[in-house]
């Protein structure tokens, strides 16, 4: 009974708050290569890009993330996570850990631009944008409700006329489970109960000799 009681899963530790995450570089000088890296409060992610046909490079500037089309880094235009001939572009920041998605928030944003949201490589949302104007140069931020949970987020486009950049992502870190022989062999209380059961067992194996 003692062995089956402690693998009983239950729920880890409190819960930890949202953290942001800024995807941009910090400095106005783009530049791109086949990932980018970050690491916020013991999460990390990997962000890279892929189309329809293979891998693409990322675009990096202080707007944020895209995925380049020309590796060109000054035209900004073919470095957005577009439409026209790119449809199929995905800018996927996989993370360390299972994270829930709060909220992300667009730079580039253009009228009608819209996003879609992969998770875990299915399709969770396809939305529109918040604000944009006709410069394409609004930052806007979208919530979700309900947040999605997993470890590969993907951001691409809903049509041929969407086109922006991930600024950040808000996100939470989601608790592993543990076990009831974690909790209890990681205090004092679980040598005694270990050597309680131990002598159990000599006790029931003698009596049945």
């Amino acid at each position: 009974m003692v062995a089956a009681s402690v693998v009983t899963v239950i729920a880890t530790t409190e819960k930890a708050g949202a953290i942001s995450i800024y995807l941009g570089n910090g400095i106005d000088q783009p530049q791109i290569d086949s990932s980018f890296n970050f690491s916020q409060d013991g999460i990390s992610l990997t962000a890279t890009g892929v189309t329809n046909t293979g891998a693409r490079n990322v675009y990096q500037s202080i707007l944020g993330l895209g995925v380049s089309d020309t590796n060109n880094p000054i035209d900004i235009g073919t470095n957005q996570i577009g439409g026209t001939i790119r449809v199929g572009e995905t800018l996927k920041l996989a993370f360390n850990q299972s994270v829930k998605l709060v909220s992300v928030t667009f730079s580039r944003v253009g009228n009608n631009d819209n996003f879609s949201l992969l998770v875990n490589g299915n399709q969770f949302v396809a939305a529109d944008i918040p604000g944009g104007n006709i410069l394409d140069i609004d930052v806007s931020k979208f919530s979700f409700n309900p947040s999605p949970t997993g470890n590969i987020f993907g951001f691409t486009v809903a049509d041929n006329n969407d086109d922006y950049l991930v600024k950040s992502v808000e996100v939470e870190a989601v608790p592993e489970p543990i076990t009831l022989a974690g909790m209890v062999m990681g205090s004092g209380f679980g040598g005694i109960l270990f050597k309680k059961y131990k002598k159990g067992a000599k006790l029931s194996s003698k009596s049945s000799s």
